[in-house]
């Protein structure tokens, strides 16, 4: 038993030795070792692959679909475009403007002009012209003849809707309304709310006054005064900017009472400068 005993641990002292090659650590070391130089031979191929196939990218010339393909190349390659950051009185980078305007009703004489249901172009012509600008300290608008007017409106239907318009000249409007403002001065505009031939284009049916602008919830109005009634509190109005650039006074499609009527601007009269 004693001997027995004696074998069982010297086979277990043999057990814990380690061959010369198997000091510990070493052939961790080496398995370490191995699998670093793998990693970095995929890691050299990939560059290889990556900075081969760089002229490609810059060029846009790939079997599949590259920026180019996608229509993307201009949109990649254009410098970023710079934030502008706009006032706070409207969407368009515009403030709020307010020009003091007398109100005059067509109906009424007494302002230097002609009454009656059809005095709206003079009515507004006479507002103009007794303006005092922003604080009350400036001049008011000379309205010049219709051959300098902005022709906004080509064709209209039956209910006055222009169902064609310049788009060009309706930009071109926009700015001169907006500067015009800026300046001080109110803008008298011509608008259609029915179907008539009896004005220099054939198309507008009335005058009013635009004598403002303001942003109320985000929608960019431009204020007016409409000289179609004897009321003043009527008399205030605004257009909305529709779509192509048209100015728009929402209102009812048919009736006598102009004042309520839904109007659309089909020309701008310039003034002197």
């Amino acid at each position: 038993m004693a001997r027995l005993e004696a074998l069982r641990r010297a086979r277990r002292s043999n057990a814990g030795r380690r061959r010369p090659s198997e000091a510990p650590g070493e052939g961790d070391s080496q398995h370490v070792l191995s699998r670093t130089l793998k990693h970095a031979c995929r890691l050299l191929a990939g560059l290889a692959l990556v900075m081969a196939t760089v002229p490609q990218l810059a060029a846009g010339d790939f079997g599949f679909p590259t920026r180019r393909a996608l229509g993307l190349s201009g949109l990649l390659d254009a410098p970023p475009t710079p934030l502008v950051v706009t006032d706070a009185g409207s969407r368009r980078g515009h403030r709020d403007v307010q020009i003091q305007v007398p109100f005059y009703s067509q109906l009424e004489g007494g302002h230097g002009f002609r009454a009656g249901p059809r005095a709206c172009f003079r009515a507004a012509v006479a507002m103009a012209a007794d303006a005092r600008g922003l604080y009350g300290e400036g001049e008011g608008a000379a309205v010049l003849g219709p051959g300098s007017r902005i022709q906004v409106g080509l064709a209209e239907d039956r209910s006055g809707r222009l169902v064609d318009i310049d788009r060009e000249e309706a930009a071109i409007a926009i700015r001169y309304i907006d500067a015009e403002l800026d300046a001080g001065r109110p803008v008298v505009v011509g608008a259609s709310y029915k179907e008539a031939r009896y004005n220099v284009d054939g198309l507008t049916d009335h005058f009013v006054v635009i004598d403002g602008r303001v942003t109320v919830g985000g929608q960019l109005r431009y204020t007016l005064l409409d000289p179609a009634t004897r009321d003043p509190e009527r008399a205030r109005a605004w257009f909305i900017v529709g779509p192509e650039g048209r100015l728009i006074r929402e209102g009812n499609t048919a009736g006598r009472d102009v004042a309520s009527r839904r109007l659309e601007v089909s020309m701008v009269r310039r003034s002197r400068e």
